[in-house]
């Protein structure tokens, strides 16, 4: 069943290669990070349920919250995790009215 999913997907398994040449393992930001967001996405069902945080370094103070719910449109298969949190998370993060300098995403 994996084998077929690789190949209906390939495109997507093309984009995150191409992706992850990109990928920084070092630290690099040579600026203060004085606000944090954190974003995730939970299931039941049938339906996306997405969160983002954004949160004061220094005192973990609330700045600003938001929150959608959304169908799923694309099945868990393992190793393509952004082919279906992708949507919910950029949906979600657009909502956001306040900035931030570090994104942590919850995922593989």
């Amino acid at each position: 069943m994996f084998s077929d999913h690789l190949s209906i997907y390939s495109d997507i398994i093309d984009l995150q290669k191409e992706i992850a040449k990109d990928v920084i393992s070092e630290d690099t930001l040579h600026k203060k990070i004085e606000y944090i967001c954190g974003v995730d996405v939970s299931y039941r069902r049938n339906t996306a349920y997405c969160s983002a945080v954004i949160m004061k370094e220094n005192t973990l103070d609330l700045i600003e919250s938001v929150n959608t719910k959304s169908v799923v449109k694309h099945p868990y298969i393992p190793g393509l995790f952004v082919l279906r949190e992708s949507e919910p998370i950029l949906t979600t993060l657009k909502l956001l009215k306040n900035h931030y300098d570090l994104l942590l995403i919850d995922g593989h």
